[in-house]
């Protein structure tokens, strides 16, 4: 049919939790994640033997509890229509690898918005 076709998306989110000692239980794919992070001057490049079932493996322990909320994205336009997952238990990471990651992208939040009806759910 004519009809309008509705754009939507679904974001998982994992928080971080930046200590020392956080090393040896860091999710291994973090390591090659910022590994990969290009320097100043140079271009992004895929990131080679990364598999998003190594990704999907080494998360699935820190999915299981999470909170669920219909809302949209955090960088313009803000589209809405999305269905965030936000997992419960934040993965540890080590000081020298946030470091690293925080050169990929800087700080892309924007600030927290108004419910404005809608739900948040927990689901343990």
């Amino acid at each position: 049919g004519g009809g309008t076709q509705t754009n939507r998306y679904l974001i998982i989110s994992v928080l971080l939790s930046t200590s020392e000692g956080n090393s040896q239980r860091m999710p291994p794919f973090l390591n090659k994640v910022a590994g990969a992070v290009p320097q100043k001057g140079t271009r992004r490049q895929g990131i080679d033997g990364l598999s998003f079932r190594e990704i999907a493996e080494q998360l699935s322990p820190h999915l299981r509890s999470y909170y669920r909320y219909s809302g949209s994205l955090t960088t313009p336009p803000c589209t809405e229509g999305v269905t965030w997952f936000v997992a419960w238990h934040a993965l540890p990471l080590s000081p020298d690898v946030q470091h690293l990651l925080s050169h990929l992208q800087g700080d892309n939040s924007r600030p927290t918005q108004p419910l404005y009806g809608r739900s948040v759910r927990y689901v343990p």
